[in-house]
C-alpha cells in the first residue's frame, strides 16, 4: 500500500496490514474498542458493555489480566446464549474479540473490526423498508457494511496517523496547558476541544502541519488518537 492509498482507502484490512508489527498492542486494542463502542445500541446485554469497558481499561494497563479474563468469559457466556445470527449477536462477538487475550493483537483487532462492520450491515438489513418481504436485503446489508468500513478507516487515521510520514514531536510542545487539555479529552472521551489543543500546541511552538491539521480537522477522534497520545506520552 502506498501513502496515497492509505489516505484514500475505505478498507481497514489492508491498513491494518501496513501497521502490523509497527504499532503498540495498546493502540490496536483501542481501535477494537472504538469500533465496538459504535455498536453500543446493539449491545443489549450489560455483560457485553462491561466487557468493552474492561477492554479499554486493559489497553491502558488499568485493570489486571485476571479482570480481563473474567470480563471476556462473561461476554462469551452472553454470546453462548445467542440464538441465530443477528446484529446483536455479531456485535457481541466483536466485544469478545476486543476483550480477548491474544498473542497476535493485530489479528484480534482485525477480527473485532470485521465483526463490528458485519453487525452494522445486519442492523441495516433489519431496518430495511423491505424487511417484511426481504429480511436479509443484500443491498441494505452491503450499504450498511460499506458505510461502517469507511468510518473504521477514519478511526485508523485518527489512531495511527500516517505511517508513511511519522511526526517528530518536540517535548517543548508538551506544555501544562496542552497536557491538561489532552488528559481531559482522553478521560471524558469528549474530543470537542481538539481545535483548542491545536492552539495550545501552536502557542508552544508546534509548526507541524500534520499535527495542527489533525487537531483542527473533522475527526472522528477517539481514545488512541495519535496526537493526544503524543501529548500525553502514550505509545
Amino acid at each position: 500500500m502506498t501513502e496515497a492509498e492509505w489516505l484514500a482507502t475505505t478498507d481497514p484490512e489492508p491498513m491494518l496490514e501496513v501497521v502490523r508489527g509497527k504499532v503498540s498492542d495498546r493502540k490496536l486494542r483501542l481501535l477494537a474498542v472504538a469500533c465496538v463502542r459504535r455498536l453500543w445500541h446493539l449491545l443489549s446485554d450489560e455483560r457485553s458493555r462491561e466487557a468493552a469497558q474492561v477492554a479499554e481499561l486493559y489497553a491502558d494497563g488499568s485493570v489486571s489480566e485476571e479482570s480481563r479474563g473474567v470480563a471476556c468469559q462473561s461476554a462469551a457466556n452472553r454470546e453462548a446464549t445467542a440464538s441465530g445470527v443477528t446484529a446483536n449477536s455479531v456485535a457481541a462477538q466483536a466485544v469478545v474479540k476486543a476483550v480477548s487475550r491474544s498473542h497476535n493483537t493485530a489479528r484480534m483487532a482485525r477480527a473485532a473490526t470485521s465483526d463490528a462492520a458485519y453487525a452494522v450491515g445486519y442492523a441495516a438489513s433489519a431496518a430495511n423498508t423491505d424487511f417484511v418481504t426481504d429480511p436479509y436485503s443484500e443491498a441494505a446489508w452491503h450499504n450498511g457494511h460499506q458505510s461502517e468500513l469507511k468510518v473504521q478507516s477514519n478511526l485508523l487515521h485518527d489512531i495511527f496517523g500516517n505511517p508513511f510520514r511519522p511526526v517528530a514531536f518536540s517535548s517543548l510542545w508538551r506544555t501544562a496547558t496542552a497536557v491538561t487539555l489532552a488528559a481531559q479529552m482522553y478521560d471524558s472521551r469528549d474530543f470537542s476541544a481538539m481545535p483548542i489543543l491545536a492552539d495550545a500546541l501552536q502557542d508552544a511552538g508546534c509548526d507541524s502541519a500534520d499535527v495542527l491539521d489533525h487537531c483542527r480537522g473533522p475527526g472522528p477522534h477517539v481514545r488512541g488518537c495519535w496526537v493526544v497520545g503524543l501529548v500525553l506520552g502514550k505509545e
